[in-house]
């Protein structure tokens, strides 16, 4: 099913999930690095990360309710659309939660800045597996004429028709 968000023949939510799920995780695995470390630089890019992560993140799920919304009603797809979405949607809460609750001077996280950052990853992992489920699965976000042998997503066609007055 293709979405009617696309830029330049690609669906726009696809393109911009990488952003959030790749800085997110980031964020965490920085919180890992610091645990190890104690280096204070690494809880400091971890919660720029985490700002960014939840940005890119709310831009990415604009994207994605349009794209829900286009799929049709009393489907498999739509179930799994909406669990999809409820999931991001904790994933974006808790990190939005790890954001507030790292906000300070020294962003060095405790406990509860931790837990949030861990427990966000598992969240964003099953979202994405559910995302995934969307595409693979269901063909949402896939180009109508896609297969092996599909024309470029930047081809333009056009049907002339021939005209009376020629």
């Amino acid at each position: 099913m293709e979405t009617r968000i696309r830029l330049f023949g690609h669906a726009v939510h696809q393109a911009l999930v990488h952003f959030p799920i790749g800085i997110l995780c980031g964020s965490a695995a920085f919180d890992v690095v610091w645990l190890f470390t104690r280096d204070s630089t690494w809880p400091t890019i971890s919660y720029y990360m985490i700002v960014a992560g939840v940005i890119s993140g709310v831009v990415a799920s604009i994207a994605g309710i349009l794209d829900y919304l286009e799929i049709p009603s009393h489907t498999r797809a739509r179930s799994v659309g909406l669990t999809h979405a409820l999931t991001s949607g904790c994933a974006l809460a808790v990190f939005a939660l790890d954001w507030y609750v790292r906000a300070g001077a020294s962003h060095i996280p405790g406990v509860l800045a931790l837990t949030l950052s861990l427990v966000g990853v598992a969240i964003v992992s099953v979202a994405g597996w559910f995302g995934g489920e969307l595409v693979t699965r269901h063909g949402i976000g896939v180009s109508d004429d896609a297969g092996l042998n599909a024309r470029s997503s930047l081809s333009i066609t056009q049907t002339i028709e021939p005209r009376d007055d020629a």
